[in-house]
């Protein structure tokens, strides 16, 4: 199973799924479906609110072309913040955001709402969409995830803590690193990316350089037993995934030369809340989730379909790598063929 990776990399809004308590197959009803995920790192939070549009007679495809068919009138509908412990209350407003075109669903733009109003951590935020023509109403609520507390490494970003991958002198035999965390309040699910970053320059001007990076998924699944936080959680990193990441990551190009940088490493933690969890748990292998499915089966969304959840991340950057990694990234026989360099000398 993947986590809910996909859901953190970027802005991923999706028409949800289905739900135990309605009947989306019976004689047409206003079903109203939501999607959120709040994060406080964000400068924008963004929810998407849409119809559910199955019909007995004719395919889902049908409608897939016809906006009226997916969205509400802009004017038709509130969507709001409430801050639950004072009722504070956030406005939401709607903007279009153009689509690609591809896939079936290839309308010109979504409608999403939207507020750069910063949440506040610890806090439980509920949301409330009516439709001001029908008074349909729908509410849901989540938690704000805080913040994890780094151990290994540690989040003191002025410590040096070199990487080691490999075993010193071990005819590029691959070491576990352990990676290690106190959990945070109200999540549930983590992921570990390791992005290493690299310079690269054509070899006919090596002045001319620039500056990538390649993002490694290095922990998949990784669960605290509760929400309630300051769960030490482990995980080992296999010293061969880095390499063969790096190797999956970038292309190997002789016309170009490569180097890490100095400090290459940056550990970004991925978190997510419980209802996420709970959502990717029960719909895994649920195909077509930007379609109405009959067969999914999980939404916190009272009075409608879809998900409301809480979701955030954290990193640690500037992270050295060991001599012998770095000797073996530029010469090992997994990411040897790749051009690095390491203080000016090289393999290739």
């Amino acid at each position: 199973m993947k986590i809910f990776l996909g859901l953190m990399a970027g802005f991923t809004l999706m028409l949800a799924a289905c739900s135990t308590d309605l009947d989306v197959a019976a004689d047409y009803e206003e079903v109203m479906v939501v999607y959120g995920l709040l994060d406080p790192k964000e400068p924008v939070q963004y929810i998407r609110v849409q119809k559910a549009y199955l019909d007995q007679e004719r395919s889902a495809l049908d409608f897939s072309d016809n906006p009226d068919s997916l969205f509400y009138p802009i004017e038709d509908l509130s969507v709001k913040l409430v801050k639950i412990s004072n009722g504070d209350t956030i406005s939401l407003s709607p903007i279009k955001v153009a689509r690609d075109g591809n896939g079936d669903f290839g309308l010109d733009s979504n409608i999403i709402y939207t507020t750069s109003t910063p949440l506040s951590a610890s806090e439980n935020y509920r949301l409330v969409v009516r439709n001001l023509v029908s008074g349909k109403l729908v509410t849901a609520e989540s938690p704000i995830v805080d913040t994890i507390k780094l151990e290994r490494p540690p989040a003191d970003e002025s410590i040096d803590f070199p990487i080691n991958f490999v075993i010193p002198e071990g005819n590029n035999s691959f070491r576990p690193v352990e990676v290690r965390w106190v959990s945070a309040k109200d999540a549930k699910a983590y992921d570990v990316v390791l992005r290493f970053w690299y310079e690269q320059w054509p070899l006919s001007n090596t002045s001319d350089r620039d500056t990538f990076f390649v993002d490694i998924t290095l922990v998949q699944n990784a669960y605290s037993s509760g929400t309630g936080g300051n769960e030490v959680l482990r995980e080992l990193i296999d010293g061969k995934d880095f390499f063969a990441g790096v190797a999956r990551g970038i292309a190997v190009d002789n016309t170009v030369g490569r180097a890490p940088l100095a400090k290459p490493l940056e550990f970004r933690f991925l978190i997510g809340g419980e209802v996420l969890y709970n959502y990717i748990n029960v719909n895994q292998g649920q195909l077509g989730i930007t379609q109405l499915q009959s067969q999914t089966k999980y939404t916190n969304i009272n009075g409608g379909l879809g998900l409301f959840s809480t979701r955030s991340s954290q990193e640690r950057r500037f992270v050295t790598l060991h001599p012998a990694t770095l000797d073996s990234l530029a010469c090992g026989s997994v990411t040897g063929n790749l051009s690095f360099s390491i203080g000016g000398t090289s393999c290739f």
